[in-house]
Protein backbone atom coordinates (compact mmCIF):
# COMPACT_ATOMS: atom_id res chain seq x y z
CA UNK A 1 0.00 0.00 0.00
CA UNK A 2 1.40 3.53 -0.95
CA UNK A 3 1.41 5.49 2.56
CA UNK A 4 0.66 8.57 0.68
CA UNK A 5 -2.35 7.34 -0.89
CA UNK A 6 -3.71 6.46 2.51
CA UNK A 7 -2.82 9.68 3.80
CA UNK A 8 -4.42 11.51 0.57
CA UNK A 9 -7.56 9.21 1.01
CA UNK A 10 -8.20 10.10 4.40
CA UNK A 11 -7.78 14.06 3.86
CA UNK A 12 -9.67 13.60 0.88
CA UNK A 13 -12.89 12.20 3.02
CA UNK A 14 -12.54 15.06 5.64
CA UNK A 15 -12.41 17.64 3.13
CA UNK A 16 -15.76 16.13 1.58
CA UNK A 17 -16.92 15.88 5.09
CA UNK A 18 -15.64 19.36 6.26
CA UNK A 19 -17.30 20.59 2.37
CA UNK A 20 -21.08 19.05 3.15
CA UNK A 21 -20.97 20.98 6.41
CA UNK A 22 -19.84 24.18 5.33
CA UNK A 23 -23.00 23.24 2.73
CA UNK A 24 -25.23 23.15 5.74
CA UNK A 25 -24.90 26.64 6.18
CA UNK A 26 -27.26 27.20 3.35
CA UNK A 27 -29.92 26.56 5.85
CA UNK A 28 -33.20 28.64 6.54
CA UNK A 29 -33.60 27.00 10.03
CA UNK A 30 -32.00 29.69 12.86
CA UNK A 31 -30.44 26.60 14.86
CA UNK A 32 -28.77 25.23 12.30
CA UNK A 33 -27.58 28.50 10.96
CA UNK A 34 -26.44 29.03 14.91
CA UNK A 35 -24.49 26.15 14.85
CA UNK A 36 -22.69 26.24 11.60
CA UNK A 37 -22.75 30.19 10.44
CA UNK A 38 -20.20 31.57 7.88
CA UNK A 39 -20.42 34.62 10.07
CA UNK A 40 -21.04 35.90 13.46
CA UNK A 41 -21.61 39.50 14.41
CA UNK A 42 -23.59 41.50 17.02
CA UNK A 43 -26.07 43.99 16.56
CA UNK A 44 -26.01 46.89 19.52
CA UNK A 45 -29.06 48.78 20.04
CA UNK A 46 -29.90 51.65 22.66
CA UNK A 47 -33.66 51.82 23.88
CA UNK A 48 -33.92 53.96 26.72
CA UNK A 49 -30.40 54.10 28.04
CA UNK A 50 -30.07 50.47 27.87
CA UNK A 51 -27.47 49.09 25.61
CA UNK A 52 -28.74 45.73 24.25
CA UNK A 53 -26.76 43.50 22.32
CA UNK A 54 -28.02 40.57 20.15
CA UNK A 55 -25.58 38.12 18.66
CA UNK A 56 -26.18 37.41 14.90
CA UNK A 57 -25.23 34.44 12.57
CA UNK A 58 -24.80 34.69 8.86
CA UNK A 59 -25.51 31.43 6.56
CA UNK A 60 -24.63 31.34 2.88
CA UNK A 61 -29.28 32.05 2.40
CA UNK A 62 -29.85 33.11 5.22
CA UNK A 63 -29.22 34.82 8.68
CA UNK A 64 -30.41 34.42 12.26
CA UNK A 65 -30.72 36.10 15.90
CA UNK A 66 -31.82 33.83 19.33
CA UNK A 67 -35.16 33.99 18.17
CA UNK A 68 -35.76 34.21 14.34
CA UNK A 69 -33.95 34.06 11.34
CA UNK A 70 -34.80 35.85 7.84
CA UNK A 71 -33.90 35.17 4.71
CA UNK A 72 -31.15 37.51 2.53
CA UNK A 73 -33.92 37.55 -0.51
CA UNK A 74 -36.48 38.97 2.09
CA UNK A 75 -34.91 41.97 3.85
CA UNK A 76 -33.13 45.28 2.26
CA UNK A 77 -30.03 46.90 2.76
CA UNK A 78 -26.04 46.08 1.81
CA UNK A 79 -25.75 43.05 4.16
CA UNK A 80 -28.31 41.15 2.43
CA UNK A 81 -27.99 42.74 -1.14
CA UNK A 82 -24.50 41.18 -0.60
CA UNK A 83 -24.70 38.30 1.23
CA UNK A 84 -28.08 37.02 -1.03
CA UNK A 85 -25.76 37.27 -3.97
CA UNK A 86 -22.16 35.84 -2.40
CA UNK A 87 -24.62 32.89 -1.11
CA UNK A 88 -25.68 31.82 -4.01
CA UNK A 89 -22.48 31.33 -5.82
CA UNK A 90 -20.55 30.01 -2.45
CA UNK A 91 -22.91 27.41 -2.10
CA UNK A 92 -22.59 26.27 -5.93
CA UNK A 93 -18.78 26.45 -5.33
CA UNK A 94 -18.41 24.43 -2.41
CA UNK A 95 -21.02 21.65 -3.52
CA UNK A 96 -18.76 21.16 -6.70
CA UNK A 97 -15.60 21.59 -4.57
CA UNK A 98 -17.09 18.24 -2.19
CA UNK A 99 -17.74 16.12 -5.29
CA UNK A 100 -14.11 16.94 -6.58
CA UNK A 101 -13.12 15.91 -2.60
CA UNK A 102 -15.50 12.91 -3.04
CA UNK A 103 -13.86 11.85 -6.84
CA UNK A 104 -10.23 12.32 -5.29
CA UNK A 105 -11.00 10.39 -2.18
CA UNK A 106 -12.19 7.45 -4.79
CA UNK A 107 -9.01 7.96 -6.82
CA UNK A 108 -6.66 8.11 -3.90
CA UNK A 109 -8.19 4.55 -2.03
CA UNK A 110 -7.48 2.74 -5.57
CA UNK A 111 -4.09 3.88 -5.76
CA UNK A 112 -3.48 2.93 -2.14
CA UNK A 113 -4.83 -0.52 -2.71
CA UNK A 114 -2.78 -0.92 -5.53
CA UNK A 115 -6.20 -0.85 -7.91
CA UNK A 116 -5.60 0.82 -11.45
CA UNK A 117 -2.23 2.09 -11.46
CA UNK A 118 -1.73 4.10 -13.86
CA UNK A 119 -0.37 7.19 -15.57
CA UNK A 120 -3.89 7.98 -16.34
CA UNK A 121 -5.44 7.43 -13.35
CA UNK A 122 -2.68 9.05 -11.42
CA UNK A 123 -2.96 12.40 -13.53
CA UNK A 124 -7.02 12.15 -12.71
CA UNK A 125 -6.18 12.12 -9.08
CA UNK A 126 -3.61 14.95 -9.73
CA UNK A 127 -6.80 17.02 -11.78
CA UNK A 128 -9.85 16.55 -9.12
CA UNK A 129 -7.75 17.09 -6.04
CA UNK A 130 -6.88 20.93 -7.96
CA UNK A 131 -9.75 21.46 -9.25
CA UNK A 132 -11.34 20.78 -5.83
CA UNK A 133 -8.88 23.01 -3.78
CA UNK A 134 -9.91 25.41 -6.48
CA UNK A 135 -13.09 25.70 -5.86
CA UNK A 136 -12.58 26.18 -2.34
CA UNK A 137 -10.44 29.08 -2.87
CA UNK A 138 -12.92 30.79 -4.82
CA UNK A 139 -15.58 30.08 -2.27
CA UNK A 140 -13.72 31.11 0.58
CA UNK A 141 -13.11 34.50 -2.12
CA UNK A 142 -16.67 35.23 -2.89
CA UNK A 143 -18.24 34.65 0.48
CA UNK A 144 -15.62 37.52 1.67
CA UNK A 145 -17.58 40.37 -0.07
CA UNK A 146 -20.46 39.28 2.70
CA UNK A 147 -18.07 38.83 5.09
CA UNK A 148 -17.16 42.69 3.93
CA UNK A 149 -20.72 43.98 4.40
CA UNK A 150 -21.07 42.29 8.05
CA UNK A 151 -17.83 44.38 9.21
CA UNK A 152 -18.84 47.31 7.68
CA UNK A 153 -22.29 47.23 9.36
CA UNK A 154 -21.93 45.43 12.55
CA UNK A 155 -20.25 44.58 15.44
CA UNK A 156 -17.07 42.06 16.33
CA UNK A 157 -17.57 40.50 12.64
CA UNK A 158 -15.89 37.01 12.47
CA UNK A 159 -15.42 34.21 10.61
CA UNK A 160 -17.93 31.16 11.51
CA UNK A 161 -17.35 27.24 11.78
CA UNK A 162 -18.79 26.87 8.01
CA UNK A 163 -16.57 29.03 6.63
CA UNK A 164 -13.53 27.62 8.75
CA UNK A 165 -14.61 23.99 7.86
CA UNK A 166 -14.37 24.93 3.94
CA UNK A 167 -10.74 26.48 5.02
CA UNK A 168 -9.58 23.83 6.11
CA UNK A 169 -10.87 21.66 3.70
CA UNK A 170 -9.24 23.12 0.86
CA UNK A 171 -6.02 22.98 3.16
CA UNK A 172 -6.57 19.51 2.94
CA UNK A 173 -7.32 19.53 -0.35
CA UNK A 174 -3.72 21.38 -1.20
CA UNK A 175 -2.21 18.81 0.45
CA UNK A 176 -3.88 15.87 -1.41
CA UNK A 177 -2.87 17.71 -4.73
CA UNK A 178 0.83 17.73 -3.40
CA UNK A 179 0.50 14.00 -2.26
CA UNK A 180 -0.30 12.98 -5.87
CA UNK A 181 2.19 14.69 -7.64
CA UNK A 182 4.92 13.08 -4.94
CA UNK A 183 3.04 9.89 -5.57
CA UNK A 184 3.20 10.28 -9.81
CA UNK A 185 6.80 11.60 -9.75
CA UNK A 186 7.92 8.59 -7.20
CA UNK A 187 5.81 5.63 -8.78
CA UNK A 188 5.59 6.79 -12.17
CA UNK A 189 2.50 4.64 -13.15
CA UNK A 190 1.71 1.18 -15.31
CA UNK A 191 0.19 2.11 -18.76
CA UNK A 192 -2.26 -0.63 -18.44
CA UNK A 193 -4.10 -1.63 -15.24
CA UNK A 194 -3.60 -4.57 -13.27
CA UNK A 195 -5.26 -7.72 -13.88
Amino acid sequence: MNIFMIVSAVLSGLATLFYLIGCIGNSKDEDTIADVPWVTAEFSMSTLGKKRTTEMYFGLSAYATDDDSQKYSGCNGDICDDCEDAGESTLAMVAIGLLLALVACVVSVLLALGKFDTKIVKFVGIGVSLASLLFGIIAFIVFDDCYAAIDDNLDNAEYGSGMGLVLAGFIFMLIVTVLHIVAFVKGGGGGVSPA
